[in-house]
């Protein structure tokens, strides 16, 4: 407004030029207050807008990490799981392995076995014989 009010001394001082009436002085202020008014309530939108994206942003930002989380935790939960399956399929193969050894060691004693019944007897026949 003291723009204004300097704007016209200066104006209104000079001979030479035409001189702006109050009229004028007051729809330029007008005008101009106007412009101000409408780049404020511009600046203030946009502030709004602003401020809502980065709540959005937010939002979805705290949505991903809730969801990552909880993918974090069950995949954790399945590779318990699956150490304990593991864990478990080695202990039966270590039990099957021992197993097979004691067969093992069964057959061959009893192959011995046979085998010693049968130089028994053929020892006998070929003794007597």
């Amino acid at each position: 407004m003291e723009e204004a009010i300097k704007a016209e001394k200066e104006t209104s001082a000079s001979n030479d030029e035409s001189k702006i009436s109050e009229m004028g002085y007051f729809y330029l202020t007008q005008q101009f207050n106007s412009l101000m008014q409408a780049q404020s309530d511009m600046r203030r939108e946009l502030k709004a807008d602003i401020s809502g994206l980065r709540s959005e942003i937010n939002s979805l930002r705290t949505e991903a990490k809730t969801e990552i989380n909880g993918l974090r935790t069950e995949i954790y939960n399945v590779r318990q799981e699956l150490k304990g399956d593991i864990q478990a399929v080695s202990g039966n193969l270590q039990s099957l392995s021992k197993e097979i050894n004691n067969l093992r060691l069964w057959v061959a004693s009893s192959v011995m076995g046979i085998l010693a019944i049968i130089a028994t007897i053929l020892g006998y026949f070929i003794v007597k014989g």
